[in-house]
């Protein structure tokens, strides 16, 4: 049997390891909310604290690669939105020139002689520089022309010249003398409309022969 000292220290014993036993939850619950509100603050303090010099400088090197390219980019886009405005107003004059010429009769001779139609292309003689005078498609051969407002800014050249129906994107040229049978029956008629606004010329072509327009 236990004496009474004995049963004295083993039930101071059982009532220490009670008191252990009953502490436990809430020290737990103590410690475990002061540690998730050291971690939330210390994640909050991640998230706002701003840039650090080495990021700084990175960030300033992207932009200085990034940037000049797209600001190239955006002046390139301007630039071309402002030449397309102008290539339907180039195709109108070009067309409307080019009708007026194709009106005129093919050649100043109504049939060849030696062989051959005119031999020299350009204003007969008579006609002088008015266009009003010009009765067939060779006498526009170096025609310049410039349009009233608002195409002001808008200038036309006009070039004729023979071609071959093998090539007719090659202009032909004239020999000197002219030897008989030399010319061909096919003229290839081309204004030229340019505006400094546009990257180049604006050019528009034709062909046209004795009987027909191609």
């Amino acid at each position: 049997m236990r004496t009474r000292n004995e049963n004295g220290v083993f039930a101071d014993r059982m009532n220490s390891a009670a008191n252990k036993t009953r502490k436990f939850p809430s020290e737990f619950r103590r410690n475990f909310g002061s540690f998730l509100a050291h971690e939330l603050i210390r994640w909050a303090n991640l998230d706002n604290r701003g840039f650090t010099m080495i990021e700084l400088v990175l960030a300033i090197v992207v932009m200085a690669i990034a940037l000049p390219p797209l600001m190239r980019l955006f002046s390139e886009t301007a630039v071309t939105a402002a030449q397309v405005d102008r290539i339907p107003a180039a195709a109108s004059l070009a067309s409307e020139l080019m009708e007026e010429i194709k009106s005129r009769k093919f050649d100043e001779l109504s049939d060849k002689v030696n062989g051959n139609w005119s031999t020299t292309l350009g204003s007969d003689t008579g006609e002088g520089t008015t266009k009003a005078n010009f009765d067939d498609v060779d006498d526009f051969n170096g025609w310049t022309q410039s349009f009233a407002a608002p195409f002001a800014d808008y200038s036309a050249t006009v070039s004729v010249a023979y071609v071959s129906y093998t090539d007719l994107n090659t202009a032909l040229t004239m020999p000197s003398p002219v030897p008989n049978n030399w010319t061909p029956s096919y003229k290839r008629i081309a204004v030229t409309i340019s505006n400094a606004a546009l990257p180049g010329s604006f050019q528009l072509v034709t062909v046209v022969t004795e009987v027909q327009f191609l």
